[in-house]
């Protein structure tokens, strides 16, 4: 996994707090915060089938530096150390995160 382009996240990433609620391709709003612990999480828009290669969501990575929690997996903690500290519209909160991306599920 490569973080040296991806230094902003995109307008469609699920850590924003204006995206779509519950679209957050396979995973449930639990599971991908469960998972962003332990393993990489690649911006959705450089993963491609036929590739290998893909880059860190910045997303994630600020969302981990608003949370005040370091990644366990060392890739993601590196991509932290060279985002900036904190991000005004990325989700502040894993209680936040969770109540936006159900709020899908309600209907």
């Amino acid at each position: 996994m490569s973080y040296d382009d991806l230094k902003q996240p995109c307008n469609q990433c699920p850590f924003r707090v204006n995206c779509i609620p519950g679209w957050l391709g396979p995973w449930s709003p639990e599971a991908l915060l469960e998972s962003l612990v332990h393993e990489p999480f690649p911006c959705h828009l450089t993963v491609t089938l036929t590739e290998k290669e893909y880059k860190g969501c910045a997303g994630a990575g600020l969302f981990f530096n608003n949370i005040l929690e370091i990644s366990r997996h060392p890739d993601t903690s590196k991509h932290q150390k060279v985002l900036d500290k904190s991000s005004d519209d990325i989700f502040t909160s894993k209680q936040r995160f969770l109540a936006h991306h159900k709020k899908w599920r309600k209907k």
